[in-house]
C-alpha cells in the first residue's frame, strides 16, 4: 500500500487548486476600464522651463512620430567612458540604405578632457523579425 499513500498528498495538493480557483472564478467581479478624471483648467504650479521645451523640441526633429530615428546628421551627446569628462558632444550621421532593410550610422565626439571617439555601424533591423 505505499502507492496509495504516495498519491494522497498530490491527490489533495489538486483538490486545493481546484477549491482556490472554483472560489476565484465565482467570487470575481468584472471589471470596467476607467476614464481618466477631468483636469481642472487653473495654472500650473510653476512654468515650463523653457531650456527643457526647447531641448525636448530639438530632439523631436530627430526622431520620427513612431520613434524610429531619422536619416541625416544629428548630435552625438554622451556615452563615453568614466573619466572623460561630465560632457561629450559631437556629430552623427546615420543613413537607411537597401530599401530601408539596413541603417547605416557613424558619429564621432570629444569630451571635456580631450577624449575622443568614433564610431560605425550597419544594422539590419528586419533580419530577425
Amino acid at each position: 500500500m505505499p502507492g496509495l499513500l504516495s498519491r494522497q498528498p498530490a491527490r489533495s495538493a489538486r483538490v486545493r487548486t481546484g477549491l482556490a480557483l472554483l472560489t476565484l472564478i465565482l467570487f470575481s467581479t468584472p471589471s470596467s476600464a476607467q476614464e481618466a478624471p477631468a483636469l481642472p483648467d487653473r495654472p500650473a504650479l510653476f512654468a515650463e522651463p523653457g531650456v527643457m521645451t526647447t531641448a525636448l523640441d530639438f530632439a523631436d526633429k530627430y526622431v520620427g512620430e513612431s520613434g524610429e530615428r531619422k536619416d541625416g546628421f544629428y548630435p552625438k551627446v554622451g556615452g563615453m567612458i568614466t573619466g572623460a569628462g561630465w560632457l561629450s558632444l559631437g556629430p552623427g550621421y546615420r543613413v537607411h540604405v537597401l530599401n530601408d532593410r539596413a541603417v547605416i550610422d557613424t558619429s564621432a565626439q570629444i569630451s571635456w578632457r580631450a577624449y575622443k571617439t568614433a564610431n560605425a555601424s550597419i544594422e539590419f533591423p528586419l533580419l530577425a523579425g
